[in-house]
């Protein structure tokens, strides 16, 4: 729909063609034809050739003429609507109304975590590492737990409440297999709504030993990769077998850091590194947020009505030589 920036400017039109329409009968017919004379002598022997169908023609130029420039003069334009997409970056600090860093914590809680350590008991000291791990995070990080032997033991959804994750802790006991799959499976699953926001997103995974599924997760694996969902992993255990190998493994093929330990101590160490670490990327972690919205953008007309008035003038002046007999 055509619009106007200046509409008063319209107004000038019927008294511009009132006293163009006046002017331009009597010129033809009183003062433009004794001026001509005078003017150009010649066109007493070649004779004036108005007519009254090209002095019609003339004044439709005219009128013609001065709508277009008073049309241009309005300044009109068109609204387009347009859907703008828009990309920017912010600290999550400051964009957590999209969504926070989120953690999973994986714990391997099969019956070889009954196995004693220097410093006590492989599942105590696991325990105790991760509480030390929660404290160390900062608020705006939201943790979730997976337990798991050879099925899932237990499951805490993701969440700021680190209370419900440290009693559901408290009550987990050894027993059964090794098996990866599930757990991993149940982790990208809880994450996956983070990376959809573009949340920083962490799996941290304590195991003791070699899953009986080793390879079957592969494609797990990749599918965290692409959503750049790193696994941090810490085995319980001497670093040269095969356990610390594929716990290695899964950690390259995610992006993640590996840690070996074969003490509590050690464990507590690598747990409070692990907070620092993923308390930085909370902190100064950018998130590239795509926003799209509907705009309405003003197309200026002004130049074609000016094109249109020029060339109307253009055709004016040909008239008039035409009107006069002087062009061939």
């Amino acid at each position: 729909m055509l619009r106007f920036e200046n509409p008063f400017m319209l107004t000038a039109v019927i008294p511009l063609a009132l006293l163009a329409t006046y002017t331009h009968f009597r010129l033809h017919s009183r003062i433009f034809p004794r001026l001509l004379r005078l003017a150009n002598p010649m066109t007493k022997v070649v004779g004036l050739q108005s007519r009254k169908n090209k002095r019609v023609a003339t004044l439709m130029l005219k009128l013609a003429v001065i709508s277009l420039v008073c049309l241009a003069a309005a300044s009109p334009y068109i609204e387009v609507e347009k859907v703008v997409a828009q990309e920017t970056e912010a600290e999550f600090r400051e964009a957590l109304q999209v969504a926070g860093p989120a953690v999973v914590i994986v714990l391997d809680v099969s019956g070889s975590m009954a196995d004693t350590i220097p410093g006590g008991v492989k599942i105590d000291a696991a325990k105790s590492a991760v509480k030390r791990f929660l404290d160390n995070l900062p608020d705006n990080v939201s943790v979730g737990l997976i337990a798991f032997d050879d099925k899932i033991r237990a499951v805490v959804p993701i969440s700021s409440k680190k209370a419900r994750l440290v009693e559901v802790l408290e009550k987990l006991e050894p027993g059964g297999g090794t098996m990866y799959t599930y757990p991993l499976r149940v982790a990208l699953s809880m994450l996956k709504p983070y990376r959809a926001f573009n949340a920083s997103s962490t799996v941290v995974f304590i195991s003791d030993g070699l899953p009986a599924d080793s390879g079957h997760y592969d494609g797990l694996l990749g599918e965290m990769r692409k959503l750049n969902v790193s696994v941090h992993t810490v085995y319980i255990g001497p670093g040269g077998d095969a356990g610390a190998a594929e716990m290695k493994r899964v950690a390259s093929l995610t992006g993640g850091l590996s840690f070996n330990v074969e003490d509590a101590d050690s464990l507590i160490n690598v747990f409070e590194g692990l907070a620092r670490t993923i308390a930085r990327v909370a902190v100064n972690y950018k998130a590239k947020v795509v926003v799209t919205e509907k705009v309405k953008e003003k197309i200026s007309l002004v130049w074609l009505f000016l094109t249109l008035a020029a060339a109307a003038l253009t055709s004016l002046l040909y008239a008039r030589y035409r009107v006069l007999g002087l062009t061939v």
